[in-house]
């Protein structure tokens, strides 16, 4: 059967018309759309293996497989390095001190100290200097240090005795030790030796040397 030019004409603009309309529907994946506009329920896939109590999934937006969730900043994380001062000398001794602060490892809200006091009469220096003859023995310029852990207070970091390492010539360790801020590069330590029959108490400013 021969069709005319207008026949012609009618059946590319059906063809057109049904393209238009269906192509949208072939492009698009998964069921059309019901009624309405909204999509249908997804039903849930039973082939995936059920999710284990207690474990965070990447979606919650906390790490999975048990990855390492950074620690929380504490107050005083700028104060994080190294320091070091010293007394000039004044009464029956002169010290110096350094000092590390770090994070605590397994503990997120502690922090953890490590002094190392040396301490020295000051009868062994005269007209500011060490006089021939009087520089003290090493036995008298054991330092005293110790492993701390701290907990941010009162604006302070106060520090707990864990394990003391060395003593003095008097047979004194450390016993307590506190930090406060100090400007932006100092802080104030007080400390105290003890388990001896000369207990000391000291306060010294100390200058951050490293982070």
């Amino acid at each position: 059967m021969n069709l005319t030019n207008k026949q012609k004409l009618f059946w590319l603009a059906g063809i057109a018309v049904a393209v238009i309309y269906f192509a949208p529907r072939f492009v698009r994946f998964g069921p059309p759309l019901p009624m309405g506009g909204r999509p249908a329920p997804t039903q849930p896939n039973r082939n995936s293996p059920p999710a284990r109590p207690g474990v965070p999934t990447p979606a919650s937006g906390l790490p999975a497989n048990g990855a390492t969730i950074p620690p929380q900043p504490l107050p005083f994380d700028s104060l994080v390095g190294a320091w070091q001062g010293f007394v000039p000398p004044s009464g029956s001794s002169f010290c110096t001190m350094k000092f590390e602060l770090r994070r605590k490892t397994g503990a997120p809200d502690k922090y953890a100290g490590f002094p190392e006091l040396l301490c020295m009469p000051t009868s062994a220096m005269a007209g500011g200097g060490f006089r021939p003859g009087r520089i003290p023995s090493m036995p008298q310029m054991n330092p005293v240090s110790a492993i701390l852990t701290g907990t941010a207070a009162s604006g302070s970091i106060a520090f707990t005795v864990d394990k003391t390492i060395g003593a003095s010539s008097d047979g004194c360790s450390l016993s307590a030790f506190n930090v406060t801020p100090f400007g932006a590069d100092q802080i104030d330590v007080d400390w105290q030796t003890g388990n001896c029959d000369k207990p000391q108490r000291g306060q010294m400013m100390l200058r951050r040397t490293g982070r």
